[in-house]
């Protein structure tokens, strides 16, 4: 997620693209990713 981010840039489409119902869930589960490294973790584990 946070690799999404910082590709697109804004955080509103973002949110539109992963479906949350607003921005402020997903600001929060972007604050919560420490490092790039766990969106590998995320996408293995989605995959």
């Amino acid at each position: 997620m946070w690799k999404l981010y910082q590709n697109v840039g804004d955080i509103y489409k973002v949110s539109k693209f992963l479906g949350h119902r607003n921005v402020e869930q997903t600001k929060d589960d972007i604050d919560g990713f420490v490092d790039a490294s766990w969106d590998e973790a995320l996408i293995v584990s989605t995959s």
